[in-house]
């Protein structure tokens, strides 16, 4: 998802060989009997944004700095039998719990983006993905185990949550994954059983599906309460494993920790750091690149934000109003002659009148810095003062910046 679509805009009816809903009644712009919400009017808003950054904004590509590991398999649930409903409720709650709510939900939360890949159809090179997070469960096909394990051994960084598998989709026993990771014993991992865990400073902590672990282990970060591992990394060949074998969601803080604090054990640093909390994704293409915040929340929110070592946006704070978010330019080559350095409003308008090019943000007040070539911006001023300078900066009160040509 790349979060910058209208989704769904119309209430409508599905046909039932399609699909056993009938009805998709969401809450859409428009109903099914083609009157409005209210909602409707704001969406001319995001449209107007799309227009403004045109080709820059589609063409670029979203920045991730972790891959999600997945089989399809796990999502094969929608026909049971009694026999088979067992199995189903296993792992429909680990793919829920773990692979939604943990691995998904804390790195997104983290400001960790994402890709994902099927273990089973895609390449696991550790060139092209540094870290894997993969939910594993008691079954998983040998040729997969063993894809992971030369991963690990060729320099990827893996992290593997859930119970530890143990056998093939087949029910043949296959302990390749197990073997390599120097797990001696496996012992609990009931299902839906309840316990409590002590994962790094956190003690207490209440999880599932808990198993414990006896080996050879580089480290261990988690313990059950009899003291036995939970969680361990272990080196192996040119890279290292790092194992979780409970189910928990990240809804606290403290949960959410705990994600952060097992990636940065395994190399995966967040992609941005903020003063306060907003959903922050990079996408970068040949023209610049575009800052996607949103504010979640029902208060607004002032943050500033950094991108690696680096503060955006002149260290100027971006405010965004509550459940709202912007797309914001950054180093954005406009035209030849204009680059916009960033903006700290979203641009809703750009027209050209002659030698005039008026560039409207969607608030009122706002930062910039721009570099012009054969334009002047009044109200700018030079960044570095000196004479001749082709940066400048603008704090605009009026929602609009007004670029004359020159020759």
């Amino acid at each position: 998802m790349r979060a910058i679509n209208h989704y769904l805009f119309f209430d409508g009816e599905n046909d039932p060989i399609l699909s056993p809903v009938k009805r998709h009644d969401w809450g859409h712009p428009v109903r099914k009997d083609g009157t409005l919400r209210k909602h409707y009017h704001r969406y001319p808003k995001l449209s107007h944004a799309l227009n403004a950054y045109g080709d820059a904004l589609t063409l670029s590509q979203p920045q991730t700095v972790a891959t999600v590991g997945f089989f399809l398999d796990h999502f094969m649930t929608e026909v049971n039998t009694p026999l088979t409903q067992p199995a189903t409720n296993r792992i429909t709650h680990q793919r829920e719990v773990i692979l939604f709510d943990f691995i998904g939900r804390g790195l997104a939360l983290t400001h960790r983006p994402f890709n994902a890949l099927e273990l089973t159809r895609s390449p696991l090179d550790p060139a092209q993905t540094p870290n894997c997070w993969v939910m594993i469960e008691k079954q998983c096909p040998a040729e997969i185990q063993q894809k992971m394990v030369e991963y690990v051994q060729q320099g990827g960084n893996l992290i593997l949550i859930g119970r530890v598998c143990e056998e093939d989709f087949n029910h043949i026993p296959c302990t390749l994954l197990k073997d390599a990771l120097g797990i001696e014993s496996i012992r609990g991992g009931e299902p839906f059983m309840q316990g409590r865990i002590h994962a790094f400073q956190y003690p207490d902590t209440p999880a599932s599906f808990i198993e414990t672990y006896s080996g050879a282990f580089d480290e261990v970060f988690a313990t059950a309460e009899n003291g036995r591992a939970v969680g361990f990394l272990k080196t192996l060949g040119k890279g290292k494993a790092l194992l979780f074998g409970a189910a928990l969601t990240a809804n606290t803080l403290d949960d959410m920790d705990l994600v952060h604090q097992m990636a940065l054990k395994m190399d995966c640093p967040p992609l941005f750091s903020l003063e306060n909390w907003a959903d922050v994704r990079l996408s970068r293409g040949d023209e610049g690149s575009f800052l996607f915040i949103n504010n979640y929340q029902d208060d607004p929110v002032e943050t500033t934000i950094e991108y690696g070592n680096e503060t955006l946006f002149g260290g100027h704070a971006v405010v965004l109003p509550a459940r709202k978010g912007l797309i914001l330019p950054v180093e954005w080559q406009l035209n030849p002659d204009i680059l916009i350095h960033y903006v700290t409003s979203e641009f809703v308008e750009i027209t050209e009148d002659g030698p005039t090019l008026t560039l409207k943000t969607a608030q009122a007040e706002f930062f910039a810095e721009m570099t012009l070539l054969h334009y002047r911006c009044d109200h700018a001023v030079p960044i570095d003062q000196e004479p001749g300078s082709q940066r400048f900066g603008l704090h605009g009160k009026d929602g609009v910046i007004v670029l004359r040509a020159w020759k």
